[in-house]
């Protein structure tokens, strides 16, 4: 694989786990707001801490970008445990509080959330490999 698909890769990992944690805040918003509304002060509604779950999720996504490339560099797409990618996507969001000095009470957090974001971004990618193949060719070679 090219240095240039790589980071390609990695930077469209970096966007799609941007987006997940984006929505993953909205989603906890919303839940608190339902379930202790005191609890969340006026500061801290859904779009005024959105950039930070989208920088925190472009660092989780380019962290288990490049675990992924490098660990599971000889292998296709067909090819990929969904054990393993959920694995590497634990590993990409396990590393925020460590990279960050956070707590380490929030690794029961980011490490789902990396092995969730990293298991939906392996069925995307398969979708859209599956979308790219021509009319009438079999398909076999990636996994439902």
């Amino acid at each position: 694989m090219s240095m240039v698909r790589k980071l390609r890769g990695i930077l469209g990992m970096a966007a799609v786990w941007s987006a997940g944690f984006v929505l993953f805040w909205i989603a906890l918003w919303t839940v608190i707001r339902l379930v202790d509304p005191p609890s969340i002060d006026s500061g801290e509604g859904p779009l005024a801490l959105a950039p930070l779950f989208a920088a925190l999720g472009a660092i989780a996504g380019t962290v288990f970008g490049v675990t992924l490339s490098f660990g599971e560099r000889k292998r296709t797409l067909a090819d990929l445990k969904l054990s393993r990618i959920a694995m590497w996507g634990a590993i990409g969001g396990a590393a925020l509080p460590l990279l960050l000095g956070k707590p380490l009470g929030n690794l029961a957090v980011f490490a789902p959330l990396g092995a969730l974001l990293a298991t939906g971004s392996l069925a995307l990618a398969r979708r859209a490999a599956r979308a790219e193949l021509p009319p009438g060719e079999p398909d076999h070679l990636l996994p439902r």
